[in-house]
């Protein structure tokens, strides 16, 4: 992924969009280029907010915790 940011869409097997957003690595000073990962923070009921800042926040983990929950 970019660190500058970028759209992320998943799609099925038919090229159905499932998720679709956009993040920024730039919303907290630790993920641009700090070491920490964005984590979904809460995972909204309208998947529109994950293009926002209010639901993501910066991993607990220097690198972050790849195969893990960051608690």
């Amino acid at each position: 992924l970019s660190n500058a940011g970028e759209q992320i869409r998943l799609q099925d097997p038919t090229g159905k969009v499932i998720l679709e957003f956009t993040y920024d690595d730039d919303w907290y000073p630790s993920t641009d280029g700090g070491g920490f990962s964005l984590v979904v923070d809460h995972q909204p009921a309208d998947p529109n907010l994950l293009s926002s800042k209010a639901a993501w926040r910066p991993s607990t983990s220097f690198n972050g915790s790849p195969g893990r929950q960051d608690n």
